[in-house]
């Protein structure tokens, strides 16, 4: 006989594996390289960074990273093909190209 959890067991199974995902996803490559660039960008002067995440990335991945950007108070924008755009600090229109 097949018996089914309760949905308080499930949702407690579910909220521990989350958490396991967000802490493979901050601690591995993806999460590294974006971080990088980031710091690349502003190093260079620019307050945006363009990151393409590869077309293999799983829609959660890059939930994971737009919330960790968000709660870090970055601006973001995600286009079709997993193009997000992160910016930060004011926009200088005053910045020659």
């Amino acid at each position: 006989m097949v018996t089914l959890q309760s949905a308080e067991s499930i949702a407690e199974v579910a909220h521990v594996n989350r958490q396991v995902f967000i802490k493979e996803v901050l601690e591995g490559p993806i999460f590294k390289s974006m971080v990088r660039g980031i710091e690349e960008a502003a190093i260079s002067g620019r307050n945006q960074y363009a990151f393409q995440l590869d077309v293999n990335d799983s829609g959660e991945t890059r939930d994971v990273l737009l919330e960790m950007l968000s709660l870090a108070g970055y601006k973001t924008s995600c286009y079709i093909g997993n193009l997000i755009t992160i910016k930060w600090g004011k926009e200088d229109k005053n910045r020659p190209l």
